[in-house]
């Protein structure tokens, strides 16, 4: 359940990304930014939080 607005979600068991098509994957990709700021980090922006998750990954440089 949201804490901010209540609304009752379905949780999925688990993804099988490598069956997941590109579209389908920005589409998981982006409810997944959505819930973590709306639930864990609402300070934070969507580009900021996709920031820290490719500099934690190694997948980010500030020369980019």
């Amino acid at each position: 359940m949201s804490r901010s607005t209540g609304e009752v979600r379905w949780v999925a068991d688990s993804i099988d990304y490598d069956t997941l098509e590109e579209g389908e994957f920005q589409e998981v990709w982006k409810r997944a930014i959505q819930g973590v700021i709306e639930e864990l980090l609402p300070s934070i922006t969507e580009a900021e939080l996709e920031r820290e998750i490719l500099k934690f990954c190694g997948l980010w440089s500030a020369n980019a």
